[in-house]
């Protein structure tokens, strides 16, 4: 996750792993009835989600859910409630079994500990527990006799195995979640994407440069699409000759887990543009990323191309709503990795680190992990905290947020998304080197205007229609060219020239 996309998780990839002890030569009465317990045990845990129960209060039809996403974040979160203490869940898709804050009040339901996969293969434990009851909205989940706890730096997350009981409707535009027992009651008109249960994951079938290919629908991912290389390399032959970043992986980054040996992870990933189809509908220049990684999924910022999506879990049907135009991520996504300086930094409470690099950063002596001194001339090392850190106020009457970048957070902006050209100071041991940086534009097919449901305020703002929801939040229209570098916004093409300079 990048700077202001902290909130955005990536929930575990879950892996059951149960070990039946082996069988002696020679079997006795109390070692069978041993294994016999063992084996019922993990077939009740196993089918625990079958006995899950939802019941809709007060003779619900459809329950209406607030949609409780952080201002600058992609992802969804439901209000939800244990022992009559509110919490927010994220809604994710990718997980096949909710997770819980260790300090949200459970009984535990077994001594022993599982363990899942979270989606950089990396091994995390948890404890069994029984939840008596979990209400999401006017929903009541009762039977929730095998859930996973765990400490977080989240509330928790709903996995399928609450989520697959349901017809789930979200609607970007009005900021508001819908479900209900049964997709008739969202008169739906369309036939649907087929959608597959595929393990623990529900996945659906997409269409890149005339190949077909299958992608986890990862509602707990804020990104895009990212699709496993060496998939991506059988499949796929026309795409150009994509553009290669190395270091710190955008991909599952932060620690929502609370682990502490977790240590950001390092890759290369590769990114281009297509035209990306299903069913009859076809999204024009798409930026898509190709990652060593074994899933291929489909995030959040696929599904806010649309007014909204219903995932009908019992029907295994995906509806899509009216196309909308692209969102602000793509726009700062292809500021970051197509038309790039050929690095990107990483902020912190008191420097600045390159956090990745193209070939042509490396060519000119810069690697990730390299800490930055200066700026465009101005230092961003040993200054004062207000420096730093940015100021938020929230207005929860009116659902407002003000927001203030620090100038560090400035400097950061305008070095990614507003200047074509910035000297950097590097540190080179006992001393320091001067870069000078110049974007490359390697993708110019940017839209005529973007629409989203946020404003990043740390970048410059433009004239933009302010369009009241039914949630008293904005959804935001503007002119691209009103956000993009001069480069950009005049279509020119710039050869990317890194050499190191002297200060």
């Amino acid at each position: 996750m990048d700077s202001i996309r902290s909130k955005s998780v990536s929930a575990g990839r879950v892996r059951e792993d149960f070990f039946l002890p082996p069988l002696p030569r020679t079997l006795n009465f109390k070692y069978i009835f041993g294994f016999l317990v063992v084996v019922l045990t993990t077939a009740m845990q196993s089918c625990s989600s079958d006995r899950t129960s939802i019941i809709f209060l007060d003779n619900h039809i459809i329950d209406t859910l607030p949609f409780a996403s952080e201002p600058f974040s992609n992802i969804i979160q439901l209000e939800t409630i244990v022992k009559d203490k509110g919490y927010k869940f994220v809604f994710d898709t990718g997980t096949s079994k909710s997770l819980l804050n260790s300090e949200i009040p459970t009984k535990k339901f077994s001594d022993d500990t599982t363990y899942f996969l979270d989606i950089i293969n990396h091994q995390h434990s948890a404890i069994q527990v029984v939840v008596d009851t979990i209400q999401i909205g006017k929903m009541k989940v009762f039977d929730m006799d095998y859930v996973r706890q765990r400490s977080l730096n989240i509330d928790g997350i709903l996995g399928n195995d609450i989520l697959g009981n349901l017809v789930w409707k979200i609607d970007f535009f009005n900021r508001k979640v819908y479900a209900t027992q049964d997709v008739k009651n969202f008169h739906v008109m369309s036939e649907g994407i087929p959608i597959t249960r595929n393990g623990s994951y529900i996945t659906m079938k997409c269409s890149i440069s005339n190949r077909e290919l299958e992608l986890v629908i990862d509602t707990g991912y804020g990104g895009f699409m990212s699709l496993n290389k060496d998939i991506a390399d059988t499949a796929l032959h026309r795409y150009s000759k994509p553009i290669v970043w190395e270091g710190v992986s955008t991909l599952g980054r932060g620690n929502p887990y609370l682990s502490p040996s977790f240590t950001d992870h390092i890759d290369t990933t590769y990114y281009f543009s297509d035209d990306i189809s299903f069913g009859e509908v076809t999204l024009r220049n798409e930026i898509i990323e190709l990652r060593n990684f074994p899933l291929s999924i489909v995030g959040m910022d696929f599904f806010k191309r649309f007014e909204y999506f219903i995932i009908d879990y019992p029907n295994q049907k995906l509806y899509f709503g009216k196309v909308q135009k692209k969102s602000l991520d793509f726009l700062m996504s292809s500021l970051l990795r197509m038309n790039t300086k050929g690095l990107t930094l990483i902020p912190s409470d008191s420097k600045a680190i390159v956090g990745r690099v193209t070939s042509s950063g490396k060519e000119a002596g810069i690697s990730y992990l390299d800490t930055v001194l200066s700026i465009d001339g101005v230092s961003v090392v040993d200054q004062d905290s207000s420096f730093y850190q940015s100021k938020t106020i929230r207005h929860e009457e009116i659902s407002y947020v003000e927001y203030f970048p620090s100038q560090f957070r400035k400097l950061w902006t305008n070095f990614h998304f507003a200047k074509d050209t910035s000297i950097i100071e590097i540190k080179r041991g006992d001393s320091s080197q001067f870069y000078t940086l110049y974007r490359q534009y390697n993708f110019t097919a940017m839209p005529d205007s973007l629409h989203d449901y946020y404003v990043d305020l740390s970048l410059p703002l433009p004239n933009f229609n302010r369009i009241k929801t039914e949630a008293d939040t904005y959804y935001f229209r503007f002119k691209t060219e009103e956000l993009v570098p001069w480069g950009l916004r005049n279509k020119k093409r710039q050869p990317i020239t890194m050499a190191p300079e002297k200060p």
